[in-house]
């Protein structure tokens, strides 16, 4: 069970793990290592490999990490969500996601919590996140989510750290990468919306969350690591394009208008495919991927009617 000490926050760490037992160990060390959470908790999410019998046995010895077992890929906002769920459940005061690929780094997790204490009806904080093959690249460091294109603007990608602020500051946007979140906040407004089964569910309780009156923190002080490829390569994949393409049409359907929706299409088809195409041919050329998007744009766009006609599945 979770540690308490009179007011301090319950803090559960939320790592959720598909055939992923390596990288999924080392997050979960970071989080140890750090020393600030209360409760680490896995939530397998259907692995087809020996990720369960791996982990179980790395961390044998630790009581304070336990186990969730999804009968299968959920995807990530529904993962996480029974991961949120248990953690209200069970004590938290604030839930950390951190993605299997990442890492946090000592003591940052206590510069994240004091950003709830200083700052008035804080909801959401994130850190500044560098590469891990380079890190003093940034891969996100804050942004805001731009309406107008269902999408978000990161001022600091790819940019030294020795040439940015650390001072902290309100934004519109942090990357569910790493996430710390109110619980308070999240009896608030409700969970990741499932609909948006990945990408786009960290945008989506962003937006909800300034929408209620909460402010989303970005804390520099506070580093991560992401084990993503600087490359364009890796952010191209048939799978990205597919939940790109789809999740960012529900996000629009979400928050706007059936002519908006239109609107959001056209850009979508006239505008961003092109753009998608480029750049896949740029990188690894694969065709696939660029058909995955274009699957993705139609049940995207399909999703969003049907939401706009009330038959969504907004996770509230």
């Amino acid at each position: 069970m979770p540690k308490t000490a009179g007011c301090e926050p319950t803090v559960f760490g939320l790592i959720l793990n598909w055939n992923n037992a390596q990288e999924t160990t080392e997050a979960a060390k970071s989080l140890l290592d750090d020393g600030r959470t209360d409760q680490i908790v896995i939530i397998d999410n259907g692995s087809t490999d020996d990720s369960v019998s791996r982990l179980r046995k790395e961390f044998a010895n630790y009581s304070s990490i336990e186990f969730i077992l999804n009968d299968e890929n959920v995807g990530f906002a529904a993962g996480m969500n029974v991961g949120i769920r248990h953690s209200i459940k069970n004590g938290a005061t604030h839930v950390l996601l951190l993605n299997d690929d990442a890492e946090i780094t000592d003591s940052s997790l206590n510069t994240m919590l004091q950003a709830f204490d200083e700052h008035n009806k804080v909801g959401i904080v994130g850190p500044r996140i560098c590469y891990y093959q380079d890190k003093s690249d940034v891969w996100h460091g804050g942004g805001r989510i731009n309406m107008l294109t269902g999408s978000v603007d990161n001022p600091e990608r790819d940019k030294s750290v020795d040439n940015l602020s650390k001072d902290s500051r309100n934004v519109g946007f942090v990357t569910g990468c790493v996430m710390l979140l109110s619980a308070e906040m999240i009896k608030d407004i409700g969970l990741l919306d499932q609909s948006m089964t990945f990408y786009y569910e960290d945008m989506d309780i962003c937006h909800r969350a300034i929408a209620e009156g909460y402010k989303i923190r970005f804390v520099p002080e506070a580093v991560a690591y992401h084990k993503i490829s600087p490359s364009p390569a890796a952010r191209v994949s048939a799978f990205a394009m597919y939940h790109l393409a789809k999740s960012r049409l529900i996000f629009i359907s979400k928050f706007h208008s059936s002519a908006y929706l239109l609107y959001g299409l056209l850009l979508q088809v006239l505008v961003f495919t092109p753009y998608r195409l480029s750049q896949i041919m740029c990188s690894n050329g694969d065709i696939r991927a660029f058909f995955c998007w274009l699957q993705g744009t139609y049940d995207g766009a399909i999703a969003g009617m049907k939401r706009q006609c009330g038959y969504g599945n907004e996770q509230r």
